[in-house]
């Protein structure tokens, strides 16, 4: 019963909340880290952007997960840059897109579209720029 209680006044306080208020939004927001099980392969589109596919192995205890990454532009440029069995730290959206393959099969893909890709070592700032030490002034 304490239970209820509890959930039914977390909910009375949210749905007091305007639409805009920032505990009511999701963020779709996803960090992974593992290795690349397959090289990336940098592609056009027929409109020409590039963009860059490729595998994230990752693992928890004894469970092993593949992950799709996808990147656009100069993400995927990046990415192109590592190879099979790197280590990768991966920043971004978790997309699922539902397509009708040459079979006419039904087809369900999830994958993590990329906008920040790092070597785990390299230091970046929010806006994905390397940070070299020899910068600081002091």
């Amino acid at each position: 019963m304490a239970l209820e209680t509890e959930h039914s006044k977390v909910l009375e306080m949210t749905t007091n909340l305007t639409p805009n208020h920032p505990s009511r939004k999701h963020h779709n927001e996803c960090h992974i880290h593992g290795i690349l099980s397959q090289d990336p392969q940098l592609r056009p589109t027929k409109s020409g952007k590039t963009y860059c596919r490729t595998t994230v192995e990752t693992q928890h205890e004894q469970y092993r997960e593949y992950i799709r990454i996808c990147a656009w532009g100069d993400v995927a440029g990046h990415l192109s840059a590592f190879r099979k069995g790197d280590y990768v730290q991966v920043v971004g959206r978790v997309h699922t897109n539902k397509y009708t393959n040459m079979k006419g099969e039904a087809v369900t893909e999830t994958q993590l579209i990329s906008w920040r890709i790092s070597d785990g070592e390299t230091q970046e700032n929010i806006h994905g720029v390397a940070i070299d030490d020899s910068e600081i002034p002091f």
